[in-house]
């Protein structure tokens, strides 16, 4: 695993940018419930069959850009984060979790030793986008999740 060790506790260190570079962030410490999503949200946003998140403490995160990002609120409980520029979507807010955001992991620079652990709104799912892999798959949210 390529991460920075930014402190002196040891903590990751982890990094991200949007395509462009004009919006960077980072957060300590490993992202936690890595998953898959596959709403119709994440589909229209990302253009293919999903999304693939992990989530980070509100408190752990900061952007380091000067630049801000653009918001978009798909739904009244989520706002989304995005760079104006490129359009790379990078975040996530959701009321149900106000403690943690939602990384975009496609976003970061550093590497991460874990994968996605399981797949969410695989009901609605195209035809054309087959899955093949092992992961529990949920139709909607997983347990303990809204």
């Amino acid at each position: 695993m390529s991460t920075e060790t930014g402190s002196t506790s040891g903590t990751d260190i982890y990094t991200g940018a949007c395509l462009c570079g004009q919006l960077s962030y980072q957060f300590s410490g490993a992202p936690f419930d890595l998953c898959y999503c596959h709403c119709s949200i994440c589909r229209k946003l990302t253009g293919t069959d999903g999304a693939a998140y992990g989530s980070v403490p509100r408190e752990a995160f900061a952007w380091l850009s000067t630049a801000a990002p653009a918001v978009y609120q798909p739904t009244p409980q989520s706002r989304r984060y995005f760079c104006a520029n490129c359009g790379s979507y990078l975040l996530t807010e959701h009321t149900a979790e106000p403690e943690n955001v939602f990384i975009s992991l496609g976003g970061l620079d550093t590497e991460l030793a874990a994968a996605p652990a399981y797949r969410q709104f695989t009901a609605g799912l195209p035809a054309w986008a087959a899955i093949h892999d092992p992961r529990p798959r949920h139709p909607g949210w997983p347990p303990l999740h809204p």
